[in-house]
């Protein structure tokens, strides 16, 4: 949706994070209900108040600690239903650097590894905040030596799937799901039901290689 600029200092400051947040990959801008949002392949990481003195930035709980011990004067908590779900920046007293910093936490939470930069470093404990891979999932990928994005990137869904079983642990099938979905940005449900039939012959012709060699 395109929002119309207001009369104030702060329209300047939302045309320039406007900017930046559409030069991020496939970001869109689409209405919400009555406010504005950025999105991610329909995912939303920002959303828009109408007046556009404000920005709702959906980043995780590792990311808005930080975030409101550096910045106090600009930045508090976003509530939901009583829950904290991201941060209230408010533009007018907010440096445009540290709002473009909130703004690109907020989008590498929604991105699939394949649009993350490589060394991608905004996400701590290696895999921790990707979609799809909850606590126990990658703690069986760190027992199999997959412990950052990079390397689930090279080995991609099928080899990671494969290794983390030949390291003894006891995975269903969920979790080959689950790593296409980070891979991808799918959610792990699609995954297995429109690309089940592919991953598992690549996953047969996996094992089948390895046993050859």
């Amino acid at each position: 949706m395109a929002v119309p600029a207001a009369a104030s200092s702060s329209a300047v400051k939302f045309t320039t994070i406007r900017k930046f947040a559409l030069s991020l990959p496939e970001v869109t801008e689409e209405p919400h209900h009555h406010f504005g949002s950025f999105r991610l392949r329909g995912k939303i990481f920002v959303t828009i108040p109408p007046d556009q003195q404000h920005l709702h930035v959906f980043v995780r709980e590792w990311q808005r600690e930080p975030a409101l011990a550096t910045y106090p004067e600009f930045a508090e908590k976003l509530l939901w239903g009583g829950k904290v779900v991201g941060l209230r920046v408010h533009l007018a007293a907010a440096p445009a650097n540290a709002v473009r910093l909130l703004v690109r936490q907020a989008w590498e939470c929604k991105a699939p590894i394949a649009l993350l930069p490589a060394g991608t470093q905004s996400l701590p404990g290696g895999l921790a905040g990707l979609a799809n891979l909850g606590p126990k999932s990658r703690a069986v990928l760190a027992a199999a030596g997959i412990g950052s994005i990079d390397k689930l990137r090279r080995l991609g869904a099928v080899a990671a799937y494969a290794q983390a079983k030949r390291c003894g642990a006891r995975v269903s099938l969920n979790l080959l799901w689950a790593l296409e979905g980070a891979l991808t940005g799918l959610p792990w449900q699609v995954v297995a039901r429109e690309h089940r039939t592919s991953l598992l012959l690549a996953l047969e012709q996996h094992e089948t290689e390895a046993r050859l060699k």
